[in-house]
């Protein structure tokens, strides 16, 4: 059951940092398939005079896969309570388990996007902007920490979605 209620992005009172940093998923669908996965890359903030949120996935991700095609993606947060069923989301790949089954958690629509009835807030974004971080811009070597070791030379990519709505318990 849906027990979400709408606020406006000025009364989302959490801090982006903290949210991000501590179990925050991304969801997209594509052809009445979804797939999530968590990230610990992402922020708020307003663009073309749009409130917007950017989120990172790195190529080599099944859920690249559907965020390159999907034209929403849904940001959810959750309660530490969840945190044993959230590993599964960023340490198992949906090409290999249905990370839903395993974990019970419980899929929902929202806007023709996909959330969970676990989560505490959710995001609902249309994509309106999206690049690869490309090492040629890269302004100094902090990128390196990340990519130094990367044999596979995979990049993450970047997503920004105008903010279509956002729900709360």
């Amino acid at each position: 059951m849906n027990k979400f209620k709408d606020i406006l992005p000025k009364e989302l009172a959490m801090d982006p940092f903290d949210g991000f940093r501590n179990w925050a998923m991304i969801t997209a669908e594509v052809d009445g398939v979804h797939n999530s996965m968590i990230i610990g890359w992402g922020g708020l903030g307003v663009l073309w005079r749009k409130d917007v949120a950017t989120v990172y996935v790195r190529e080599n991700r099944y859920t690249y896969e559907f965020i390159e095609k999907a034209d929403k993606f849904t940001i959810s947060f959750y309660d530490e309570k969840y945190k044993e069923q959230l590993k599964v989301y960023g340490t198992k790949s949906g090409k290999d388990i249905d990370k839903d089954f395993v974990t019970n958690f419980h899929p929902i629509k929202i806007n023709d996007a996909v959330t969970y009835e676990e989560a505490h807030t959710t995001i609902v974004c249309k994509k309106i902007y999206q690049a690869k971080l490309e090492p040629q811009f890269y302004l100094n070597d902090v990128a390196d920490q990340f990519y130094g070791i990367n044999n596979d030379l995979t990049r993450h990519h970047m997503y920004i979605g105008e903010i279509e709505r956002i729900v709360k318990k």
